[in-house]
């Protein structure tokens, strides 16, 4: 009996053990599958590379439109799109070739159906598209806006019987419109279309008073205009010509390594070449016109403030007050026809002073937040310049920092506390004797504002010093308006600001730094937009703090014997 039990036993043992054995082997073959197809569809969008494999070449349609696809008179490439197509090319072994930049975006679509191009971006899904393309992973978020000129008050944000009876300027092939259309349907307005091929001759159009308002997607950099209205929101993405699966699944594979690699790289595009176009109106409205006319008609002119003792950021020369800082105020001041005169003031005991009894009515070179402006009941506006330092010490200096230069000033002990907490400290009257000081052997090193460091080494013939150009700290300066001052001004001043934001920091901080401006081009954003080009999202404006290490790299250009010079110091 027992031994039946034991057999029976064994019996269901052994069939279980089988049992257990089939599942483990069918489960190995499963995964083995699965691990041969996933290694099978990599090789369908990449090949095994080899010593032999080309290098691919695509023709990318890249039709003109601000901020997605733009070229300069030198014919430098950037934008949303052209940045898109350089970050595929990091994951991709390809070279682009472009290929309609005089022409619109209806066009870009023929050629692609055509076969004069390979590649199209920027593109909405559509059931009349998909049946022509082949559509990849999404490339960016987008969404429709009307515009208006942004001295347009009579049209008002979603208030759509302000928006009847408009003349609106359409790009032709552009989904928007279809979409247009249909918000004025669900809210009741009429309007004419004016249908335009080109994105430049419907802007132009608009600024010449021939269409009320435009039509286009959120890629277009809408300068100078104002949005009344967003609609249909929807992702957009690269298109092939249908059945181009080989050339898309090339593509896929690119994309989806940024989206492992990169971070969120559109959302840095878009903030790269777009920003909300309510934020960049450089026209005053009637109101700052009047608040400005108002303060021109007074008996005497605003009293401008600036420390004097910054150079090249800002000094007295001749009785006059100089500088980066002043340059930039000049310019907006007579942007927005403003009345002014600066208030001489030759050392920092007499500009502390006058900001101690508030005898100014702007001061240009604070360094303030917004709370302690509220608490002080000053107007501030946004940053629009971040200093940063730098520290300078002699040529032959190898050691440990025991000694340290500085001014007596505010921001000066937060730079050497940072980098030489133990030192002993030199005070100096001024930044440049705290340099002189370091040369003189008087203090192993100075830490100093970036450009004074830059100014200080390139004007020293000997080359005895040197200086490093330091992440941190840095010091973020504003224009604020005094308490018995209209806090307007700091409105006015930003939108002036606004309509110099490509150009004139820049240009001012070039031609403090010993640059040839005549030789560099013109003062216009187009005219010395060669010179400028190395200063890779810099933005110049009341209201974007500008990173002065953007000017790093240009360093050694400009008074060819004393730049050569200061690159041997440095390098």
């Amino acid at each position: 009996m027992y031994s039946n039990r034991i057999q029976r036993s064994y019996r269901c043992c052994a069939v279980r053990t089988a049992s257990v054995k089939t599942v483990f082997y069918k489960a190995a073959v499963f995964l083995l599958a699965l691990v041969c197809i996933a290694g099978l569809y990599p090789l369908a969008a990449r090949a095994e590379y080899t010593a032999e494999t080309p290098r691919d070449t695509v023709r990318v349609g890249f039709f003109a439109m601000d901020g997605y696809h733009m070229m300069d008179e030198d014919g430098r490439k950037s934008g949303y799109g052209y940045d898109f197509l350089r970050l595929m090319a990091r994951y991709w072994d390809v070279e682009y070739e472009y290929i309609g930049y005089d022409k619109g975006w209806s066009d870009m679509q023929q050629m692609l159906e055509n076969g004069e191009i390979d590649i199209g971006t920027a593109t909405r899904k559509t059931p009349e598209r998909e049946e022509k393309f082949d559509f990849s992973r999404p490339i960016g978020n987008n969404e429709c806006m009307l515009t208006v000129r942004s001295d347009n008050t009579s049209v008002i944000e979603q208030v759509y019987t302000t928006y009847d009876g408009l003349r609106v300027g359409f790009l032709n092939g552009n989904m928007c419109n279809d979409d247009f259309d249909t918000l004025s349907k669900e809210k009741g307005f009429t309007y004419t279309p004016v249908y335009f091929d080109l994105v430049v001759d419907m802007e132009k159009a608009l600024r010449d008073g021939q269409v009320d308002a435009l039509v286009s997607n959120s890629m277009r950099d809408a300068r100078n205009e104002r949005v009344v209205e967003k609609f249909a929101p929807e992702p957009i993405y690269a298109i092939v010509k249908k059945g181009n699966t080989a050339l898309l699944a090339k593509i896929n594979a690119a994309i989806d390594e940024m989206n492992a690699a990169e971070g969120d790289w559109k959302t840095t595009l878009f903030n790269r070449y777009y920003t909300s176009v309510n934020d960049k109106n450089p026209e005053l409205t009637e109101d700052e016109k009047a608040l400005v006319r108002w303060y021109n008609a007074q008996s005497e002119p605003l009293r401008v403030l600036c420390d004097p003792t910054r150079e090249p950021y800002s000094f007295m020369e001749n009785g006059e007050i100089k500088g980066i800082l002043p340059d930039y105020f000049k310019e907006l001041a007579k942007y927005a026809g403003l009345s002014y005169q600066f208030i001489p003031c030759r050392t920092r005991e007499e500009y502390l002073a006058l900001q101690e009894d508030e005898s100014f009515d702007i001061a240009i070179d604070a360094r303030i937040d917004e709370g302690t402006a509220e608490s002080n009941h000053l107007g501030v506006t946004a940053p629009y310049i971040t200093v940063r330092s730098a520290k300078v010490v002699r040529r032959d200096f190898d050691g440990e920092i025991q000694t340290v230069a500085t001014a007596d000033q505010s921001s000066s002990g937060s730079m050497e506390d940072a980098y030489a907490p133990n030192a002993e400290k030199i005070l100096c009257a001024t930044w440049q004797d705290a340099i002189q000081a370091v040369k003189d052997g008087r203090a192993d090193a100075a830490f100093v504002y970036y450009y004074m460091a830059q100014e200080f080494v390139s004007d020293d013939t000997s080359g005895s010093l040197v200086y490093t150009l330091l992440n941190q700290p840095s010091f973020q300066y504003r224009i604020i308006i005094a308490p018995s001052i209209s806090h307007a001004l700091a409105g006015d001043l930003r939108n002036a600001g606004q309509n110099h934001r490509e150009y004139c920091l820049r240009l001012h901080i070039l031609q403090r730094i010993g640059y040839d401006a005549e030789n560099a081009g013109s003062a216009a954003p187009n005219g010395y937009a060669g010179y400028c080009r190395d200063f890779a999202d810099a933005a110049c404006s009341v209201g974007c703090a500008y990173p002065e290490s953007a000017c790093a790299e240009q360093k050694t250009a400009g008074r060819p014997g004393k730049r050569k010079a200061r690159q041997t110091a440095v390098g």
